[in-house]
């Protein structure tokens, strides 16, 4: 019996030495990879669902938005995540459409990192160009 006590305390001990498997994937450079638009429809298409996402997702409002830029306001002191996207020419009628997010706590940010948040953002734009 004392046998059996010491190898399942030993074998939790070097159960607790293997490498945890992470809660999360990091990002790769693909998923954070600006989503691309070709055609005159597609490009409209995504740059209106990039203020609808803004609108859904930011606790901002919008301060700027033309055919080129969308930008809240923000972040100052706060955990909340303020955006600004632009639409930027790759040339031969393509476009880009780039999202920089950020917030102004060294705590972290509200609802979720920047990163994760441009990860969403990029696979829903990419899906409307499929």
């Amino acid at each position: 019996m004392t046998r059996l006590i010491v190898i399942i305390a030993i074998s939790a001990a070097l159960g607790g030495c293997a490498a945890p498997r992470p809660l999360w994937q990091p990002a790769t450079s693909q998923q954070l990879e600006p989503p691309v638009c070709a055609s005159s429809h597609a490009c409209t298409s995504m740059w209106q669902y990039a203020q609808v996402w803004i609108n859904q997702n930011s606790n901002w409002k919008i301060r700027v938005v033309n055919d080129t830029t969308i930008e809240t306001f923000g972040p100052d002191n706060s955990a909340d995540v303020a955006y600004a996207i632009t639409k930027e020419s790759l040339g031969d009628n393509r476009y880009q459409i780039v999202m920089h997010a950020r917030c102004g706590s060294a705590s972290g940010c509200v609802p979720r990192s920047p990163a994760a948040l441009i990860m969403d953002f990029n696979r829903v734009l990419r899906s409307i160009s499929d």
